[in-house]
């Protein structure tokens, strides 16, 4: 061992451990050991033996997962993955089975909930859009594309900022099984127009003064769901696709088992459209959380408008990029003085490696008692299935 990789494993093993989770609290990580203890007879006493079974017993924790998490289909699978097959054999996850994203979205039964919260740079109103509300505009948007003769397989690109419509078309084009991509605006767009435009052509959908019905079409595991892009560092950006299925039970088990989130919990992320941390924030939905949606800069009027919405909408988990929290710090700003963050359980960082010189600024000048997580958030990460080339 080098002298500076001595260094370096010193100052980690010096580290001062800065969180530590309540031992008494029963997270959703450990119902799910519970569930696998219970349905395999095993003696799985902490984390780490519930890891080593995952991967050496891939194909049963992913039946676990999708179980746990609730996941609704028309057609059960008749084999989780042929084990026998090598990664680079591209097998097939979940075969047999039939199922629609959309609806694993909108499935929520209480249709009064707040399943959206919509703010915006410059505007003091918050938009909020109720579970039903949001499975009555989904309708609306999926019927209008049928009219246009839009079907599953065909692809919808969506240029829109982080709001309700972006989220309403996503899960109408998702609902007839057309694959889906956004990019984000960038600069100004005559928002006037836009709506009226918007609403001609969901008037297309209408059957005289009768709502149209949402109907879900029921697909492969497989089906492409989204088209997402690279990030630009290995050259032009490339084109990635992903499943319905993969994406669904992927970000289920991220946010449930990972982020031990429920169904009470209120999430934000700082994202664009043209993000994959922009799908990710919207699979929320499927845990029956609300989702608030931020469109604007992070810091204008001022660097506390993320946190104030915190406090405003009761926000339990907060995502945000690893450079913002350091212009903050930079900025000697201490959110611990001026809000309450009272609800707030959660941050996680993404875009970067969080410093961390940043780890001890959220303990310290955020909220001492919060989970900080820095995560990942690479549009090539895939789902348990295929990833194809658009």
């Amino acid at each position: 061992m080098s002298k500076d990789t001595k260094a370096k494993a010193e100052e980690i093993m010096e580290s001062k451990v800065l969180w530590y989770p309540d031992s008494k609290k029963n997270t959703q990580m450990d119902r799910f050991r519970a569930q696998v203890i219970r349905d395999y007879g095993l003696n799985l006493v902490n984390y780490n033996d519930l890891y080593q079974w995952s991967v050496e017993n891939y194909a049963d924790f992913w039946a676990e997962v999708w179980r746990f998490c609730g996941i609704i289909s028309s057609e059960m699978y008749e084999e989780v993955v042929d084990v026998s097959k090598k990664i680079s054999d591209v097998p097939e996850w979940f075969r047999g089975s039939r199922l629609n994203y959309a609806e694993n979205l909108l499935k929520h039964t209480d249709q009064e909930k707040v399943a959206l919260y919509a703010a915006a740079e410059g505007r003091e109103e918050i938009i909020k859009v109720t579970f039903g509300e949001l499975r009555r505009e989904v309708a609306r948007f999926a019927a209008s594309m049928r009219k246009m003769g839009i079907k599953a397989g065909d692809r919808v690109v969506g240029y829109l900022p982080n709001g309700v419509h972006a989220v309403e078309a996503m899960l109408a084009a998702a609902s007839i099984g057309a694959i889906w991509s956004s990019t984000s605006v960038d600069f100004g767009v005559n928002g006037v127009l836009d709506s009226v435009f918007l609403e001609e052509f969901l008037d297309t959908g209408m059957e005289g003064d009768q709502e149209p019905q949402l109907e879900f079409e029921q697909l492969p595991f497989s089906h492409p769901l989204f088209i997402m892009y690279s990030s630009g560092t290995t050259g032009a950006p490339k084109c990635m696709v992903h499943s319905a299925g993969g994406t669904l039970i992927q970000h289920l088990k991220e946010h449930v088992l990972h982020g031990n989130m429920m169904s009470s919990d209120v999430i934000i992320y700082y994202t664009t459209t043209g993000w994959m941390m922009w799908n990710w924030l919207v699979s929320s939905l499927a845990v029956g959380a609300s989702v608030v949606l931020y469109d604007g800069s992070p810091l204008v009027p001022t660097p506390d408008v993320l946190w104030n919405l915190v406090d405003q909408l009761g926000i339990t988990i907060f995502g945000t990029g690893a450079k913002w929290l350091s212009v903050l710090e930079e900025r000697n700003l201490k959110p611990a003085d001026t809000h309450s963050l009272q609800s707030l359980h959660t941050i996680l960082s993404t875009g970067s490696p969080l410093k961390p010189q940043s780890y001890e600024y959220v303990y310290r000048c955020i909220k001492h008692n919060v989970l900080l997580g820095s995560i990942s958030a690479s549009h090539a990460l895939t789902p348990p299935t295929e990833r194809r080339r658009a």
